[in-house]
């Protein structure tokens, strides 16, 4: 249920970016069409970070935690909110349209 609130407060944030939800166990094979800039999911495989720019991967303990990758670039965001989802989300949109 996280996943689908997390991706419904994303799309009404950003209605311009195509934000799409998928099964974590389909995460894989939905890249080869999709091309996302971004992934959010709990656990990143080979696969997303051999074919996506930027990905965060969001555990939950007591707080929520995200490992963000943007471009390369690693960094910790402790007890991440939705201001900063966004900002990550804006900061990976930069980036690819700056490597096009």
């Amino acid at each position: 249920m996280y996943g689908q609130v997390l991706a419904y407060a994303l799309q009404m944030n950003r209605p311009k970016a195509e934000v799409a939800r998928v099964e974590p166990g389909d995460l894989d094979a939905e890249l080869e069409g999709f091309g996302p800039r971004l992934v959010v999911c709990n656990e990143v495989t080979e696969r997303v970070k051999s074919l996506v720019p930027s990905w965060i991967v969001l555990t939950y303990l007591k707080a929520v935690e995200a490992d963000v990758c943007l471009g390369g670039r690693r960094s910790t965001i402790k007890d991440v909110g939705l201001a900063d989802m966004l900002a990550v989300m804006h900061e990976a949109e930069r980036l690819s349209a700056k490597a096009t």
